[in-house]
């Protein structure tokens, strides 16, 4: 049995695939939404069959990119692509950055207490 990658547990303990859900979002009552919705199912079903034979593995959303593309920014068919993240300090907000301080300033009094304790114990 290949294995599924992009594919989740339900409660229920069933899985959930990327592929089955990106065809349920694209029928209603069995029929295709329009005909690029059915254009694309046959795309994505000669990929999971090419990835099917190359490996065994099926990595969906990876199957998804393949067959519909991708454009800047999105991986069609399956989620918005996140960009342009902060990862420094400048571009947090001014309210986190209080914050963090605040709680810095708290752990320093903690440890402080800490060592008074232990020094007081001790002696």
């Amino acid at each position: 049995m290949p294995i599924l990658v992009g594919a989740s547990h339900l409660p229920n303990g069933d899985m959930r695939s990327l592929i089955d859900g990106w065809r349920r979002m694209h029928t209603s009552h069995g029929t295709w939404v329009n005909d690029q919705a059915q254009n694309n199912w046959n795309t994505i079903q000669e990929e999971l069959t090419r990835m099917q034979q190359a490996s065994g593995d099926v990595d969906e959303e990876e199957v998804l990119k393949r067959a519909l593309s991708e454009r800047s920014g999105w991986s069609r068919g399956v989620v918005r692509n996140v960009r342009n993240m902060p990862t420094n300090v400048s571009a947090l907000s001014e309210s986190k950055i209080n914050e963090l301080k605040d709680q810095i300033r708290e752990l320093n009094e903690t440890v402080k207490q800490m060592q008074q304790d232990h020094n007081q114990s001790g002696n």
